[in-house]
């Protein structure tokens, strides 16, 4: 399957339905903009702590 092909709706109905590349793809797209986003939001002061918020976000996906 075509991952890039899907919408991110698709790719989390799969994940929904239990196939984990669907998951790997949505990360995969996300991960960069997503972590330049909690390290933009925590700023300089919790930089550091930027990689657990990044991670906990995910958790809850």
């Amino acid at each position: 399957m075509h991952w890039n092909d899907l919408s991110d709706d698709e790719l989390m109905l799969a994940y929904a339905q239990g196939d984990g590349a669907a998951f790997e793809a949505l990360y995969r797209r996300h991960e960069g903009r997503l972590f330049r986003f909690v390290r933009r939001v925590l700023g300089a002061a919790l930089a550091a702590q930027a990689d657990e918020v990044f991670q906990d976000t995910w958790m809850k996906i």
